[in-house]
């Protein structure tokens, strides 16, 4: 994972068939295994599903569009997924060529005391894993991280998010479904002192007593960063996906919200349909350690929503689409019909079929009174830089250029250090 398993570096190789996503090959290599060994412990190695969930949905993206995955899987779900990738100039960042982006292999490299024009492959492979993970992730991360690489191996080098609607790479017989949560980013802005308070009215023995400062505000800041998730990992790779080829395409949001809440935090409200809160469901077991009562209690809705979830993605597993919920067809989507189903317990689950765009999303925060300037301008920033390859040029130019002198990485540095002067962690944990 991180630098160990997506690096690259001119000393490494460099030029048409330089290979740097190396956690992506193992990925492949892992599946390769499943294929010639599952017959032997009772599996169908002409059946296989993968599925994964944020990174991981990353991943089944990208295993979509490598040219080297062909034949390894059957079905594919990605769970609050992505698509973004760099060049392998932009992830070697000499110089700091590219502003926007920390955590390069020119950086690394400098941060470990080695000169970038002798470096050596043989020097890279030889430090250890420890002396790897300790400086890249001592590196600023104020900007973007290198991630998959489009090297022309593994991903083509046009980039994966534009491979998934290139039919060179497609394998339009794999069915596909995809979706994203109800309220994303409260997983962690949820907990972030700038969004909420913190008292401890008992001891500070005890977790503090978290509530919103503006509930308004927060509510709005969630509903359009997860509206921006799924228009960026759900309906653009889907419907490149369509546009590739592929004829069995289904989407869904998930929206279950019926935490218990406590006197300490008001679950269903600070958190929600968090990022990830979903796996517990389909897993069958709740997440969350000590909290993990309070985020799944044993309740009917709980208990209807696990079955839900666990019966559609058996469904899709073994026969490519996920079948009724509770009796209701389960549309499948496409650009003409993006049909997505609203997964939530007790009768509240329903078929829609909406689609926004981020310039959509990004007037929706033009017209808002609820944000500050400073607010405005970092909502708008991650709007057109997150989860897909960021387009600075959207940013500059949003609402008449109201943002374009404001240095949101910058800013955000400073907000987070403000916080951090004040309580000593921006997080109330």
């Amino acid at each position: 994972m991180g630098p160990l398993g997506w690096f690259a570096h001119p000393a490494l190789g460099s030029g048409p068939g330089t290979i740097a996503n190396f956690g992506t090959l193992d990925i492949i290599a892992a599946l390769g295994w499943v294929k010639r060994n599952i017959g032997a412990f009772g599996g169908d190695a002409d059946n296989v599903t993968i599925f994964g969930e944020s990174a991981g949905g990353h991943n089944v993206f990208t295993l979509l569009a490598s040219p080297l995955s062909e034949g390894l899987f059957h079905k594919a779900i990605s769970q609050s997924g992505y698509v973004r990738s760099l060049s392998p100039r932009q992830a070697h960042n000499r110089e700091r060529e590219f502003a926007e982006i920390d955590r390069g292999s020119w950086e690394f490299t400098e941060a470990l005391g080695l000169s970038n024009d002798t470096v050596t492959a043989e020097s890279l492979r030889s430090l250890s894993a420890d002396d790897i993970i300790t400086t890249f992730y001592d590196l600023s991360s104020d900007h973007s991280s290198p991630g998959i690489i489009n090297d022309g191996v593994v991903i083509p080098t046009e980039g994966f998010a534009a491979a998934l609607g290139n039919p060179k790479y497609a394998k339009p017989s794999v069915p596909v479904m995809a979706g994203a949560n109800n309220e994303e980013v409260t997983l962690w802005i949820g907990l972030n002192r700038y969004f909420v308070n913190a008292s401890y009215p008992l001891t500070k023995w005890l977790p503090p007593k978290v509530s919103l400062k503006n509930p308004d505000m927060y509510k709005f800041w969630v509903r359009q960063r997860s509206e921006g998730w799924k228009a960026q990992g759900v309906d653009r790779p889907l419907m490149s996906l369509e546009a590739a080829g592929y004829e069995s395409l289904y989407a869904y949001r998930y929206d279950w919200n019926d935490q218990k809440d406590s006197f300490l935090i008001n679950f269903s409200e600070v958190l929600g349909a968090a990022h990830a809160s979903e796996i517990s469901f389909i897993q069958g077991k709740a997440m969350y350690g000590p909290i993990g009562s309070y985020m799944y209690p044993d309740t009917e809705s709980a208990r209807d929503m696990t079955d839900i979830m666990m019966t559609a993605w058996a469904n899709f597993a073994r026969d490519g689409a996920p079948g009724e919920v509770k009796g209701d067809a389960w549309a499948p989507f496409s650009a003409m019909a993006p049909h997505y189903m609203v997964l939530d317990s007790l009768d509240q689950h329903r078929l829609e079929a909406d689609i926004a765009s981020i310039d959509e999303i990004l007037n929706e925060v033009a017209d808002s009174t609820l944000l500050n300037s400073q607010e405005r301008c970092i909502l708008a920033w991650e709007l057109s830089t997150a989860l897909g390859d960021p387009s600075y040029g959207t940013y500059r130019r949003w609402n008449g250029g109201e943002c374009a002198a404001t240095d949101v990485r910058a800013l955000r540095k400073t907000i987070r250090e403000a916080l951090e002067d004040e309580f000593g962690s921006a997080s109330v944990l």
